[in-house]
Order: C-alpha cells, then sequence, then structure tokens
C-alpha cells in the first residue's frame, strides 16, 4: 500500500475540525470523496489504519 501524501492527511485533520455537509465541498473535489456506511462518527473516533479499506468501501457520487 502506498503512503498517503502529506498534503492529504492534513486536510482529513482539518475537516474533522468542524462540521460539514457535502454541499460545503466545492463540486470539482466531491470526486474525490470517500464513504463509509458502517462508521458512525458520534461514537467512532479512532480508526485501525490498517482497516480503512474496510470502512471506506465507496466513493460519493450525487
Amino acid at each position: 500500500m502506498k503512503a498517503k501524501p502529506k498534503w492529504m492527511i492534513i486536510f482529513v485533520l482539518l475537516f474533522l475540525l468542524f462540521t460539514a455537509t457535502i454541499e460545503d465541498i466545492p463540486e470539482e473535489l466531491r470526486k474525490y470523496i470517500v464513504v463509509s456506511d458502517s462508521l458512525d462518527f458520534t461514537k467512532d473516533r479512532l480508526l485501525d489504519n490498517n482497516k480503512i479499506s474496510d470502512y471506506f468501501t465507496r466513493m460519493y457520487s450525487e
């Protein structure tokens, strides 16, 4: 598995600092959003990095 670019990690960390909806993300970036049908972010605060592909199984689509 390839390492994530540092800018992506920073973006994810910053994004988690505030609540947003999909409309808050520019349309051209929405195709890069991954979706989890199994996580509840009000309860699941720590994630196992080795299971990221299991948590986020699909890309966002309208």
